[in-house]
């Protein structure tokens, strides 16, 4: 349980650090909180600070995540001596990096909703899973043009994917990892509560609306 802890807390720090908040303050001289949605996140820095700093915010938030795991599977690699509890460390490590980027500990706990953490972590753990939840974001992304739905979407097929992957023995997916993804389902329906009250009266932000004004 301590080293369980331990990692929840290094995945914590490592998630902590919110590049949509440093990269917006030094590319545009603002708090990304400040605008928008108030969201600390990619889709938030595009509004704000356009294409090239949001591009650079979804790579190392995404990095974040991957670097997480990475300790956990070297600890495991040359300390574990065969331990169970030293593998599933990993997970720990990865659900440290979702609190931390939305709640981070530099940043007044306040940052953004965890997707591109959570996408980061679901390739890592199972790149088939990640492939069928990214296509079903772009989908729906493309034919109602909200990110917010298509996070949802995406979420809600992953938890089915892992179910309908480890019911019919495929893939590896064991119990720890359907939990896994079933928590960052559980997260990503919770940061986007306000969305989906959005989403219900029509008052989303809906980046084909956007476009067709410009």
């Amino acid at each position: 349980m301590v080293l369980f802890l331990l990692f929840l807390i290094v995945g914590y720090l490592f998630g902590s650090l919110n590049f949509s908040i440093i990269f917006t303050r030094i590319f545009s001289n603002t708090d990304v909180r400040e605008h928008g949605s108030g969201n600390a996140g990619f889709t938030n820095t595009l509004r704000v600070s356009g294409k090239k700093v949001a591009i650079l915010v979804f790579a190392c938030d995404a990095l974040k995540a991957v670097a997480a795991i990475i300790l956990a599977i070297l600890y495991e690699k040359y300390f574990g001596n065969g331990s169970m509890a030293t593998y599933y460390c990993r997970y720990f490590a990865g659900l440290g990096a979702v609190l931390g980027h939305n709640f981070p500990i530099y940043y007044g706990f306040k940052g953004g909703k965890g997707i591109v953490v959570s996408i980061a972590l679901i390739f890592t753990f199972n790149w088939l899973a990640g492939c069928v939840v990214l296509a079903s974001f772009l989908i729906i992304f493309a034919i109602k043009g909200y990110v917010s739905l298509g996070s949802l979407t995406g979420a809600s097929v992953l938890l089915i994917t892992e179910i309908v992957m480890i019911s019919l023995g495929y893939g590896n997916v064991e119990l720890a990892e359907v939990i896994f993804m079933g928590i960052l389902t559980a997260f990503a329906f919770y940061t986007h509560r306000s969305n989906i009250i959005r989403l219900a009266n029509g008052t989303e932000n809906c980046f084909k609306k956007k476009k067709q004004e410009e």
